[in-house]
Formats: structure tokens, C-alpha cells, sequence
């Protein structure tokens, strides 16, 4: 009775080792679900670098239209799923200056390590006064995602900080 116990125990230990890690070890990529974004305001032109995970950003676009998305590792699959990524940050990172929508496109992308760099740039009318941001990327995927802004103007340097639930915030220059 023993030894068949035993047997039982090294066969199933064995399973657990060839098919992966037990779900109770499995451990998450990172710890936190957070981007960071700096946008700089120079001359009716806003310059947007957005810093976030790839496993993330990844996980994102394949949610927001897995029949479009097109697999790949983490090297590649940005330049092979550019046009979704635009698609996907224009319905999840939305720009108002003066209450009037701006439309931002994705120019280049980089990677370092864990994280991709996506660089969007718009065009925005001359001596800005209000603008109204929205960034709720990765939200629906990962409620404890949090966003933030820098967003420089001149000489001016403002802060936003964007959790679930997400409403508009406006900064005035």
C-alpha cells in the first residue's frame, strides 16, 4: 500500500513537471500594471512617448481584436500590428484641446528591455489653453493599471494620474 502511494505521488510530480508549473507557483510578469507618458507641446505640435510593458501592450492588442492581430514574439510583434495599435490608442488615449477632438498617430516604436516606447505626434492649434486627456489603455484588461502624464507646455509642467474608474481631466495653461 505504501510503495503504490508512493508510485502515485513520483507519476503525478511527474505530470506537474511535464506539463509546467502548478497554478498555484505560476507567478505574474511584474508586479504592476503601470505607463508612464510625457507629452511635450511645442509650436501647434504635441510630441507623445508612451513607456509600457510589452507583455502588456501585447495582451492589449491582442484582446482589443484577436482576429486581426497578428502573433509574434515580443521583438516583433508591434511592427507587424502597427495599424491596430493606432486603432486601439485612438479609442483608449484621447486628447480635447478647446473641446475639440485631436487625432494622434503612432510615428516609431522602440524597445528596452521589458518595455516598449511608442513615440505619436498631432497637430494642435496655436496658444492652447485648455486640453483634455482621457487614458484608459490597459484597463480593461488590468483594472489595477494605472497611467501617467507629464505633459510640458513651454515653461509649464503638469502631472495627470489616471485609475479605474476613468473620467476626463483637464489642465488649463
Amino acid at each position: 500500500m505504501h510503495l503504490n502511494w508512493l508510485a502515485s505521488l513520483n507519476w503525478l510530480l511527474m505530470c506537474v513537471f511535464v506539463i509546467g508549473e502548478h497554478p498555484i507557483q505560476k507567478k505574474p510578469n511584474h508586479a504592476i500594471y503601470l505607463s508612464l507618458t510625457d507629452i511635450e507641446i511645442v509650436e501647434g505640435e504635441a510630441k507623445l512617448k508612451v513607456k509600457v510593458f510589452s507583455d502588456d501592450l501585447r495582451d492589449a492588442l491582442k484582446n482589443y481584436q484577436s482576429t486581426e492581430y497578428k502573433p509574434a514574439d515580443l521583438q516583433n510583434f508591434f511592427s507587424l500590428n502597427q495599424s491596430l495599435a493606432d486603432d486601439y490608442f485612438s479609442k483608449h488615449f484621447q486628447l480635447q484641446v478647446e473641446d475639440e477632438p485631436i487625432a494622434i498617430k503612432v510615428k516609431e516604436f522602440s524597445i528596452e528591455g521589458d518595455a516598449h516606447f511608442i513615440n505619436f505626434s498631432c497637430v494642435l492649434p496655436q496658444n492652447i489653453k485648455n486640453i483634455t486627456v482621457k487614458a484608459d489603455f490597459f484597463m480593461e484588461l488590468f483594472p489595477t493599471q494605472t497611467n501617467v502624464l507629464k505633459v510640458k507646455n513651454g515653461a509649464q509642467t503638469q502631472y495627470l494620474k489616471f485609475n479605474m474608474p476613468v473620467t476626463p481631466q483637464t489642465l488649463s495653461f
